[in-house]
């Protein structure tokens, strides 16, 4: 057992024993050793646990009670303790999150936009944006503001303050220039971007714009926003000179009245290098063209302009027939547009799905992720995430 730890200073790794707990006064009536231990004294939990944990109510998880582990863990990062500095560590913002192939449909709805979905592992959000007038006292000025229609627009909810620079201060958290190692600074000399979730660095985050105004006019003003994102590079790119792609901790889609055109025509001049920096999201009921030519691979939406391949639901399958999900044309219409995206090199996503009743919801999930749908497009995040369908 490792000498006394006092509480107060500073502790390293060696100097802990999570066993070594200082009672003091920062532990309460509810979580206090037997009286017989002194306030300012060392104990062990090892010793003083088995008796003492049979008197708490600790939740008993199906592994069984472990009194020792359990009062370990339970006061791990309790304010003072030895163990309190080993609770955290720099990229921590998403830990225990596993990312999901869950997209956030029409997130801006939800109480907290960006957060909600990363919380429970959604790789991709959802903003749609109307370029429009602000007026900043007598001053007059067009931002992108976020909303489903016109009527509930406010200009403090633009694309910037609820997406651009909440990634901005995630990813500049995943990426430290400096971590700590005891009382020194170490500079991080990694090349390598961490994503926004800390359990898969490399996963990206995708940032689907629906433009909702007139895309002449908003289409080069969502490039401009873009700009802090691109300066760090951090947003997924083709390369139209090196004929490569580079996944980075944010893939931008457009879609809405966003033309396929200016998807093609929006080479940004950024690194050293002409790239494109957004993606198209194709038409997933109409990705045949005739200048395909599957023989050599050749396709008009491919991976180089496209990520998802999105079309309505009932529009693209039509209605459930039945309460207990597709009937047997709707399953053929189904694998065949999975399919058609699946040769593309594009994620296929279905919108306006039903969700309701929640069983017709849970067992049409359950189809399109049999079928190998690229990602389950949902406005019932925690349930889709849970997994229990």
């Amino acid at each position: 057992m490792s000498e006394a730890v006092n509480s107060q200073r500073n502790h390293t790794a060696q100097d802990i024993s999570p066993c070594d707990i200082r009672y003091d006064e920062s532990f309460t009536s509810q979580n206090a050793p037997p009286a017989s231990v002194a306030k300012g004294s060392k104990f062990d939990l090892r010793r003083y646990a088995p008796g003492w944990l049979e008197k708490r109510s600790y939740k008993k998880n199906r592994l069984g009670l472990h009194p020792g582990i359990d009062a370990i863990i339970s006061h791990w990062d309790f304010a003072g303790s030895p163990t309190a500095p080993l609770a955290t560590w720099p990229t921590n913002f998403t830990r225990d999150i596993s990312p999901k192939p869950l997209h956030s449909h029409n997130d801006y709805w939800r109480k907290v936009p960006l957060y909600d979905a990363i919380r429970v592992g959604a790789q991709g959000v959802e903003a749609d944006v109307w370029l429009s007038d602000v007026e900043d006292g007598k001053a007059k000025r067009q931002d992108l503001l976020v909303g489903h229609t016109s009527k509930s627009l406010t200009r403090k909810r633009t694309l910037q303050s609820l997406y651009v620079n909440p990634l901005i201060d995630i990813l500049e958290h995943q990426n430290p220039k400096t971590s700590t190692l005891g009382n020194q600074d170490i500079t991080n000399s990694s090349t390598t971007t961490q994503g926004v979730y800390d359990t898969s660095p490399s996963t990206t985050l995708i940032l689907l714009i629906d433009i909702k105004s007139d895309t002449k006019t908003t289409f080069p003003f969502v490039l401009q926003q873009l700009e802090p994102l691109r300066d760090r590079d951090w947003l997924t790119h083709y390369d139209l000179t090196a004929r490569t792609l580079t996944t980075r901790p944010i893939t931008v889609v457009l879609t809405g009245n966003t033309l396929f055109s200016q998807v093609l025509s929006s080479p940004q001049t950024s690194h050293n290098t002409s790239r494109h920096d957004v993606f198209f999201d194709a038409p997933l009921a109409g990705l045949s063209d005739p200048s395909d030519n599957p023989a050599i691979h050749k396709y008009k939406y491919n991976a180089t302009n496209s990520l998802y391949a999105s079309a309505s639901f009932v529009k693209s399958v039509s209605k459930l027939s039945r309460l207990r999900g597709l009937d047997g044309e709707q399953s053929r219409k189904v694998d065949e547009q999975i399919r058609a995206a699946k040769m593309r090199g594009l994620m296929s996503r279905y919108w306006g799905a039903p969700e309701w009743p929640a069983g017709t919801r849970d067992g049409l999930w359950r189809t399109l992720v049999d079928k190998g749908v690229g990602i389950l497009s949902v406005d019932h995040l925690e349930a889709a995430a849970e997994g229990k369908w």
